[in-house]
């Protein structure tokens, strides 16, 4: 597969007359959750030659490309740097996804690193704990394996990044490892294997989880708590325009 998705990125140069210098996997198969149904979601960066952003009129910013089994779908290196600079949590898990399919200049590395040095956490934390509330509050009306990932995978990216001050990986397995409360860690465990359809969907009724939504209900409680008290700082934002501006340009001039 990994072929047939660098072949259908080639003729996405092609037609836009564009190079991609980055490409990876997100969502199911980024978390491990995928089955072998599973479609293959990529994601890119891609640039244009430096005359298109020296032309009055703004080039196309956003490319998507769905073929049968593979939803491709990408952002111009202008629109991803601006969403970087503003800390964008959905480019920040392009950016550490596991399975990468292009990586020109060592984009993803440069990227990474700045962002580490310039880490502004309270944004990206309000995102992963407004997705966690919503889908809490949804529970009532859709109470399935998927639904109680889209609760407790916000958690806990919230509780690494509190934690450990840096993004965490989006391997889902890995997140739950450092859970201390062993019958919650054992249950989210056994929702990603119905996930995974190695188990029926039905025998989520049989399980158990009322510990879990406890364990959820109040470790969000909690993040709101430990968010609401953070500040940002005003300096770093200042740096990182200077930064970002750096790496636009050098990635332009290098692609040409």
């Amino acid at each position: 597969m990994k072929a047939e998705i660098l072949n259908l990125l080639r003729g996405i140069e092609e037609k836009h007359s564009i190079q991609i210098v980055y490409a990876c996997e997100v969502g199911s198969r980024a978390w491990g959750l995928e089955h072998r149904n599973s479609d293959y979601d990529v994601r890119f960066i891609f640039i244009y030659p430096i005359e298109t952003y020296l032309s009055l009129d703004e080039p196309l910013d956003v490319i998507d490309v769905q073929s049968k089994e593979i939803d491709c779908h990408g952002w111009d290196i202008k629109k991803t740097l601006k969403l970087f600079r503003k800390h964008n949590p959905t480019l920040l898990e392009w950016l550490h996804s596991p399975v990468v399919y292009q990586d020109s200049y060592e984009i993803s590395k440069v990227l990474r690193s700045l962002n580490e040095s310039n880490f502004q956490i309270k944004p990206v934390l309000y995102h992963y704990v407004n997705m966690a509330k919503k889908n809490l509050e949804d529970l009532t009306k859709r109470n399935d394996s998927k639904q109680l990932i889209n609760i407790f995978r916000p958690i806990l990216i919230c509780k690494w990044i509190l934690t450990r001050n840096e993004f965490p990986p989006l391997q889902l397995k890995e997140l739950i490892e450092p859970i201390h409360e062993q019958e919650v860690k054992i249950t989210m465990y056994h929702i990603i294997d119905i996930k995974k359809k190695t188990l029926e969907e039905s025998s989520l009724q049989q399980l158990e989880f009322n510990h879990l939504q406890k364990w959820m209900t109040e470790e969000l409680r909690f993040i709101e708590e430990s968010v609401s008290k953070l500040q940002e700082h005003s300096a770093m934002k200042v740096n990182m325009t200077r930064e970002v501006n750096k790496v636009f340009r050098s990635f332009v001039l290098k692609s040409q």
